[in-house]
């Protein structure tokens, strides 16, 4: 429905999805649906067809000059959407799916929340099933290296199942699941780490590099356990030499003499506008005081003018 008397002639419903690392400024959006003649006094209801995380409604029409809306405006009053949440990896097909929204119901969940990652995440919204597909970890939102992991882990998966090695099958199933959850995190941390880096937050870009250093050493572990590509490729290059490892060393002294830098300049500034601050609360208060005076001298002349006036002698 729209505003009173702000009727809308014309409207277009754009449906985006910008996949693991969209938003709505960088996502792509794709035509579901529009609508024409939105009235104040009656709803109207229009169908869209779309999969994505963002909604966008473009008036491509200004309604007609009228006496109660000069400057042809329009305006929404009542909204609702109704849809059915899918996540990237299921693809379009239309199919219930059990997810765990927050139980801890097995020991992998124990060991995400060891591990201060939310199961509810959409990462871990996961069957096994859905692994006999070839292509199924593709739309998983995790990073790209994660997701080399998780292909290897994958046929390891497929392998122990067409031979019905089915203790392994549950191991692995679990393994990925751990893997799903940290890959979403590192993912999640890359994001918040550029975001920090170009606000020059330094001091939450460390914490956030640190936290990253550590999910990425877990899933180095997984390499290892299931010798995944990435882990040769790891063992061919070697060793990081010494001098990469005084390079390493040079950048974290710079990043914490520019942390201890900015946090001497940011105590600088913060003491010269409380000095700033304490003068003009000074400056205030003696303009104050003066005035005061000023208005208690003004009162007083004013009270001893009065007293001489009374006490004049009248002219018979």
């Amino acid at each position: 429905m729209s505003k009173p008397n702000r009727e809308i002639p014309h409207c277009v419903f754009y449906i985006g999805d910008g996949g693991s690392s969209g938003s709505f400024t960088d996502c792509t959006f794709r035509k579901a649906g529009e609508g024409s003649s939105v009235h104040w006094l009656v709803p109207s209801q229009f169908e869209l067809f779309g999969i994505g995380s963002y909604l966008k409604i473009v008036f491509p029409e200004a309604p007609k000059v009228e006496h109660l809306n000069l400057n042809q405006q329009i305006g929404i009053g009542f909204l609702k959407i109704f849809g059915q949440p899918m996540e990237h990896y299921k693809g379009l097909v239309n199919e219930s799916m059990p997810i765990l929204k927050g139980q801890v119901n097995d020991e992998v969940d124990k060991v995400l929340l060891e591990m201060g990652i939310p199961v509810s995440q959409p990462a871990l919204d996961w069957s096994f099933d859905q692994l006999e597909r070839e292509d199924s970890v593709i739309y998983a939102p995790v990073d790209e290296d994660t997701r080399l992991t998780l292909k290897d882990m994958q046929k390891e998966w497929i392998k122990a199942h067409s031979i019905q090695d089915f203790e392994k099958v549950m191991s692995i199933g679990k393994d990925i699941k751990i893997l799903l959850g940290i890959g979403n995190d590192i993912l999640k941390l890359k994001r918040e780490l550029q975001l920090c880096v170009a606000q020059e937050n330094y001091e939450r870009a460390i914490d956030i590099r640190n936290k990253l250093q550590a999910n990425e050493k877990i899933r180095t572990n997984f390499d290892m356990v299931y010798e995944t590509n990435r882990f040769e490729e790891m063992i061919a290059m070697g060793p990081p030499s010494e001098q990469f490892l005084r390079e390493q060393q040079l950048i974290e002294m710079e990043e914490q003499r520019e942390l201890e830098r900015r946090r001497k300049t940011d105590q600088i500034e913060y003491e010269r506008k409380q000095r700033e601050l304490n003068e003009e609360r000074v400056r205030r208060q003696k303009e104050l005081f003066e005035a005061e005076q000023r208005r208690k001298e003004e009162e007083a002349k004013a009270a001893l003018d009065k007293d001489r006036a009374d006490t004049l002698p009248v002219n018979q």
